[in-house]
């Protein structure tokens, strides 16, 4: 199975400041920023070509799923088959899914997702997309 990032969520103090930073000095291009600065939505998104990084904003209710220690990393990869193939594939390596398919929102639009933990304790998701998705 060949994987790649889809998107990384983190913790942002101030989601304007951290796109200027990203976006100004980086290159990564807003995502999803009208939104949060219309209703104040939890989450701002830059994007660098094909991946995203999700900004939570640390002075919402909302919080990452997994939290800032050892374990506290919430990545999301993509996945070349199907969510039935990713849970398949998970269990032949003896790991269990913890939620899923589920429908999820990622840098390609919708797809299902899978969710998981590493030994670190670490939430993984692997996210598939139709085939009629843009790369």
């Amino acid at each position: 199975m060949q994987i790649e990032i889809d998107h990384v969520p983190r913790s942002a103090a101030d989601i304007e400041r951290s796109v200027a930073l990203y976006g100004g000095e980086l290159g990564a291009a807003p995502d999803g920023l009208n939104k949060w600065r219309a209703d104040k939505w939890p989450i701002g998104s830059i994007s660098f070509g094909h991946h995203r990084f999700n900004l939570i904003s640390a002075t919402n209710d909302f919080t990452l799923k997994a939290g800032p220690a050892v374990g506290g990393c919430d990545y999301c990869f993509v996945s070349p088959g199907t969510p039935d193939s990713a849970i398949a594939h998970l269990r032949h390596h003896g790991v269990e899914s913890i939620e899923g398919p589920v429908a999820r929102n990622g840098r390609r639009g919708e797809g299902v997702s899978v969710h998981f933990r590493d030994h670190d304790g670490n939430l993984l998701q692997l996210i598939s997309y139709p085939a009629s998705s843009p790369q």
